[in-house]
């Protein structure tokens, strides 16, 4: 009996064990399942993983290589910068320099262009996706074209930088022009130079003893001409050429003419000192060797004084002279290029200032060998006075002792205005000594022309100017 017992107890735990065992073996089985598709879902996650990781690799790798072009472009940049540095610091020794060594010349402010440029430089760290990468590999993108463009306009700006301006210095043009041809190696004066005008001014006026009242009563009488009166008052550049017709000037390298041309500058002075007066003796400067010599040096000189006048103005600019090819024909007493030097000073006048230029006894220069030369410079002053663009009033008042050749009336300045001549009568004058109280006198009306009545019969057409027996007052 006991014996049934225990055999039934073995079949039922049998049967338990079985049943544990089938269970077991079936969960078994869907862990290994569940396993198989945990590993499937991890390969493909470390694919994912590789896939990403590659992707980051790469944008890595762009992003150094952006961050390597970036630092190079900002060295680039630093160098340039440093070059407009040191380019600025060299101009302002120069300009120092000058100063030191004409520190009379020096009231001028030389500007300087320094170009400044700030360069800032982004950093951020790269944030988890893709998507972020990329979005920083993009700003980094603009922000070097960006870069690109700042130093394509610092290379603009130091180029501009070292075109800007004259290419001679103040004290190198005084040279140039005070230098003549012929003495090239010679060491300048400039202090003689800068001299001259008021030596030959002096030298005028001290000749007015040598000429009888007559011969000083026939020059005075220009101031009776109308002619003279608008060449004075008018409010428009303006041009005369007066023949004293002194039949006894001779070879005489300063006249009666001359004398009155140094008495009328020197009223001029008195009476309206703000006014721009220069002026040129052609007889005084005959000799080839004279620095002055010659239609060139006519233009050197007046071009000269009136450097010093805009200098005292504190307005030169000699920006003009931009070309080292000007500057060479410069040095060279190119003449063409010495006249369009004495057209961009004369430019440099405010509007309404009078700037007068007397030059006297022109005919010295009326010779065979140097004809040509005044032709060109006739040529210029013709220019200068017709350019209706001018902005100062620039008036030319030439003189010839005697009467002038037919060559030079034939010149298309006079040619094509004849009122330009003016020609002095030695008949019926009244003996009397220049004055430059007579002057100063005239000068001192009414800067307005008035009208004056011509009398009846008298032809109104464009002619010489001459007047053989009366004067009309202004």
């Amino acid at each position: 009996m006991a014996r049934d017992q225990v055999i039934e107890s073995t079949a039922v735990v049998s049967q338990d064990t079985n049943i544990r065992t089938t269970m077991i073996q079936w969960d078994v089985s869907s862990t290994k399942n569940n396993t198989e598709i945990l590993r499937s879902d991890i390969e493909k996650s470390g694919a994912r993983l590789e896939s990403v990781g590659g992707e980051v690799g790469e944008v890595h790798g762009l992003v150094s290589q952006i961050s390597s072009g970036m630092e190079h472009m900002t060295m680039e940049t630093t160098g340039l910068k440093k070059g407009i540095d040191e380019n600025t610091i060299s101009l302002k020794k120069e300009s120092e320099n000058n100063e030191r060594r004409h520190q009379e010349l020096c009231n001028l402010i030389i500007g300087q262009v320094e170009a400044k440029s700030k360069i800032a430089k982004r950093e951020s760290a790269l944030e988890d996706g893709s998507r972020s990468l990329k979005n920083q590999l993009m700003t980094l993108l603009l922000e070097g074209k960006k870069k690109d463009a700042e130093i394509a306009m610092l290379k603009e700006r130091l180029n501009q930088n070292r075109k800007r301006g004259a290419v001679v210095s103040l004290d190198r043009f005084c040279e140039i022009l005070a230098q003549p041809s012929s003495t090239e190696d010679k060491p300048v004066d400039i202090e003689r130079m800068f001299q001259h005008p008021n030596e030959d001014f002096r030298r005028a006026l001290v000749h007015k003893s040598r000429f009888n009242a007559a011969t000083q009563g026939q020059v005075q009488s220009l101031l009776r001409h109308e002619r003279l009166h608008r060449w004075v008052s008018s409010h428009h550049p303006d041009l005369i050429l007066v023949d004293a017709n002194i039949s006894s000037s001779g070879l005489s390298k300063v006249s009666a003419i001359s004398v009155f041309c140094a008495t009328l500058i020197s009223s001029m002075m008195e009476v309206h000192p703000d006014e721009v007066v220069v002026q040129f003796f052609c007889g005084l400067h005959t000799a080839p060797l004279d620095p002055w010599h010659g239609p060139n040096g006519l233009v050197c000189s007046i071009a000269m004084q009136l450097l010093m006048k805009l200098v005292k103005m504190n307005i030169l600019n000699l920006g003009f002279i931009n070309n080292r090819d000007y500057l060479r024909d410069l040095e060279q007493h190119d003449l063409n290029t010495l006249c369009d030097t004495l057209y961009s000073l004369v430019s440099q006048f405010p509007a309404d200032t009078r700037v007068y230029c007397i030059i006297d006894s022109v005919s010295w220069f009326d010779k065979d060998r140097t004809f040509a030369e005044l032709a060109t410079v006739m040529e210029w002053l013709q220019s200068i006075v017709e350019d209706r663009s001018l902005i100062p009033i620039f008036k030319i008042m030439l003189t010839n002792p005697m009467k002038s050749n037919r060559r030079m009336k034939e010149l298309p300045v006079f040619k094509e205005n004849p009122s330009r001549l003016v020609t002095l009568s030695s008949r019926n004058l009244i003996p009397m000594v220049i004055s430059n109280r007579a002057i100063e006198r005239q000068l001192s009306r009414s800067p307005s022309p008035s009208p004056l009545s011509l009398k009846k019969g008298v032809d109104r057409t464009a002619r010489p100017e001459s007047y053989d027996d009366d004067y009309d007052e202004w």
